[in-house]
């Protein structure tokens, strides 16, 4: 199997910009540490060459999703219809979804050691 795609998923829209990309790579830090062998994609470092509306932002972070073998999400995320539509199309591909939790390191290690094994 090539190897794993991780896709981090979170609310953006709402937050303070700052707080946000700090939920993400300190995410994207910790899936790095707990999944070495895994490429991880951070929707807030994607190149966004477009017009920056939510819809183009929806856009190029679905089409990066699509690539993805697994989604991480991150906490605080309900009542995010970007989200909601990203849980939404990995259940519907089928990729593994784990929600950031307390252990979140070990789910993650062993969910992706059974995809590479």
């Amino acid at each position: 199997m090539r190897t794993p795609k991780i896709y981090i998923a979170g609310k953006i829209t709402g937050l303070d910009l700052n707080e946000a990309r700090k939920a993400f790579a300190d995410a994207e830090a910790f899936l790095r540490e707990a999944a070495p062998e895994c490429a991880i994609v951070n929707p807030m470092t994607l190149p966004h060459q477009h017009d920056h509306s939510y819809e183009s932002y929806m856009q190029e972070c679905l089409e990066e999703l699509k690539q993805c073998q697994v989604v991480y999400v991150l906490n605080g995320w309900s009542g995010s219809k970007g989200v909601l539509t990203e849980i939404r199309m990995a259940a519907e591909r089928r990729m593994l979804i784990i929600f950031e939790t307390a252990n979140a390191d070990k789910v993650v290690a062993f969910e992706l050691n059974k995809m590479i094994r």
